[in-house]
């Protein structure tokens, strides 16, 4: 078989890409102005009224209610949605991620993202702290806006389903990149890696096809370069700005030249460039912007993220959209994990947090006193004691099939309370089993005897719990022990059981 030439290869990858074949084409992707940068000279001041009202929660979504515009520049209405949903939560968040019922102008982004604090040196980005204005929380980093509900597919089984991923991934990231430049070889700062709002990565940079817009560039021959991906994963320069890599592990930056090559342009599988190659070397960057601090060794890893729902007032939160966002957020925890190379973890959804005094700890009631001299006898008194009323035990309601049989396994080994027995037994041949397991159990706790007369026995020698049930070893063993133990001696059993 013929192989296509990898230019071809890529020209198809090209054609698909842009049919929708493979995912989200350039111009739908909707990530290249997400960023609603602070005027940190002006800043909007806190509205005299709130707009936003907490309805409650719904397991792990926070329902609110917002009245007004809601347009993407508008911080006001941004401070109140936070500031009503920290009254009554905890500040334990570090981003605020919020779905709303209703569509809202979002200057042709998909989703964006609002900085409210950097205090991360090294990154490229100024230092500020707008936490007062979105409810004084001391932990918030960012409120990540990603717009109306129904620009995202939550069907697991079709293939858009990443996008979502993708972008909540992306908007988190804009917490730390990419906003960096280099000194060049000259000594004077250059902005060259940078794209789209100089907070993506340009389209000359070779990214490892980071999800910030990045692509992987392969020389083909001598000058002639190949987009082979684009915005498929987290590279280690991300990682590193966002304190999930050392400085060790960065790699050189490899940025082409081209008069062709123009870096606001989103990365196409496909693309091809005659361009020259430049090497950025780590210690540039870090020239250009100093350490990252805290470093690798001590930046955060773990994250919480509140999962927001804004609908218009007297709106009521409908619950197929309540079952997407749960259905998100289970899927995006493990998405992360996954994307970050398990450096990192965010937990989406509403952290309960206990309130606890600070005292001795309680004993356990079973724990009272002194040791006793003779454990098993004590043990087996406290088994007793804490028989119910109907003959059973049960640590919960859902075990009581389980934990019966277990005590009745103990009692009859190494007690005689022959009472006890009697009316947990006579529990367990009362009880209606509720499903398979508890079937189970409940025959295991009839005695050897009675077993034997109620199980299975098969066409292959062998004995299943009950009639027409797979044979077992251990059912089989049962059953021959009950033979034995009634001193018949069935020779056709053992035998059969024997070849079983």
């Amino acid at each position: 078989m013929r192989r296509l030439s990898p230019q071809i290869a890529a020209g198809l990858l090209s054609i698909l890409l842009s049919m929708g074949s493979l995912g989200i084409g350039a111009a739908e992707l909707g990530l290249d102005n997400d960023v609603e940068f602070p005027d940190l000279t002006n800043l909007a001041p806190k509205s005299a009224t709130s707009v936003a009202q907490s309805l409650g929660d719904r397991d792990n979504v926070s329902v609110l209610s917002l009245a007004g515009a809601y347009d993407r520049g508008l911080s006001p209405p941004r401070y109140d949605v936070a500031t009503a949903f920290l009254a009554d939560h905890a500040d334990e968040y570090d981003f605020l991620v919020v779905f709303t019922s209703f569509e809202f102008p979002t200057g042709g982004a998909i989703a964006f993202y609002n900085p409210v604090v950097n205090d991360t040196e090294g990154i490229g980005q100024p230092l500020f702290d707008l936490r007062q204005l979105y409810g004084g929380s001391r932990r918030l980093q960012g409120y990540i806006d990603m717009a109306a509900i129904t620009r995202s597919s939550f069907n697991s089984r079709n293939r858009d389903f990443r996008n979502p991923l993708n972008t909540l991934t992306h908007e988190v990231m804009h917490r730390w990149t990419v906003r960096i430049g280099y000194l060049g070889s000259d000594g004077q700062p250059r902005n060259d890696l940078l794209g789209l709002q100089n907070a993506h990565w340009s389209l000359g940079v070779s990214s490892e096809a980071s999800i910030m817009l990045g692509a992987n560039w392969l020389e083909q021959a001598p000058g002639s370069w190949l987009i082979t991906e684009s915005r498929q994963r987290l590279g280690l320069w991300d990682l590193y700005l966002a304190g999930m890599a050392s400085v060790d592990e960065l790699q050189p930056i490899t940025l082409l030249r081209s008069p062709t090559i123009d870096p606001l342009t989103l990365p196409v599988v496909g693309m091809t460039a005659q361009a020259n190659q430049e090497v950025v070397q780590p210690a540039q960057v870090i020239a250009a912007e100093g350490p990252r601090r805290p470093a690798a060794a001590d930046a955060q890893r773990h994250f919480n993220a509140a999962l927001l729902y804004l609908v218009r007032p007297g709106e009521t939160a409908s619950p197929a959209d309540l079952a997407k966002l749960e259905q998100f957020r289970v899927a995006f925890e493990s998405y992360f994990q996954s994307i970050t190379r398990g450096r990192a973890v965010i937990k989406l959804g509403l952290v309960e947090t206990a309130q606890h005094s600070v005292a001795s700890p309680q004993p356990l009631i079973a724990s009272l006193g002194p040791p006793p001299l003779q454990p098993v006898d004590a043990a087996v008194a406290w088994l007793i004691q804490t028989q119910r009323t109907d003959g059973s035990w049960a640590d919960r309601g859902n075990t009581s099939a389980r934990d019966t049989t277990a005590v009745l396994t103990l009692l009859t080994d190494v007690a005689q309370a022959s009472g006890v027995v009697s009316s947990g037994r006579a529990w367990l041949q009362a009880r209606e089993p509720g499903n398979f397991d508890e079937q189970s159990w409940l025959q295991q706790g009839l005695p050897a005897r009675q077993f034997a007369d109620s199980a299975g026995s098969n066409g292959d020698g062998g004995v299943g719990l009950l009639a027409a049930w797979l044979s077992s070893p251990i059912d089989s063993l049962r059953a021959m022990t009950a033979e034995l133990a009634a001193n018949v001696r069935n020779d056709s059993l053992i035998e059969a059981l024997g070849d079983y």
